[in-house]
């Protein structure tokens, strides 16, 4: 059974970037991890510019915060051990998709992906509702449709 209409509540992309550097060279995995120099994060509601200095949109219509201070070659040798070889440090950026919506008197907050995150932006402004069809044990949203008439 499909899940009932619900109106459009906020839907999250939280944004984080983040510089990293591996210690071994590339191509050696034995003992490999990655540190963490510095890293940002900013929530993207609705497609709606979030207060505060952002970059964006970018081609998929997210605000990311302003980048994180690339770390200098003496912090990545500091953070180096003995027979370590520093990495050249990298910028990651990671999305996390959520929506949460309403049925009745109840909120729920779910994961989901980029398509569904897309649906509702555009849906938002006209507050048009969507049915959502929801994963395996009701754990995601998988699809957000608008509501036939």
């Amino acid at each position: 059974m499909p899940p009932s209409p619900v109106a459009i509540p906020p839907h999250l992309a939280h944004c984080k970037g983040r510089f990293t550097a591996s210690p071994f060279p590339e191509g050696r995995d034995s003992r490999e991890y990655i540190e963490t120099f510095a890293n940002t994060s900013i929530l993207n509601r609705n497609g709606v510019k979030p207060p505060g200095e952002v970059i964006g949109p970018d081609d998929q219509g997210l605000w990311w915060p302003t980048l994180p201070p690339r770390p200098s070659v003496e912090q990545v040798e500091q953070r180096k051990k003995i027979q370590e070889e520093a990495g050249k440090p990298e910028l990651v950026k990671n999305v996390k998709y959520k929506l949460t919506y309403g049925v009745a008197n109840t909120q729920q907050t779910l994961p989901t992906n980029y398509d569904v995150y897309r649906q509702v932006v555009k849906a938002y402004p006209q507050r048009t509702p969507l049915e959502l069809t929801l994963g395996v044990n009701d754990n995601s949203v998988e699809k957000a449709e608008p509501v036939s008439k």
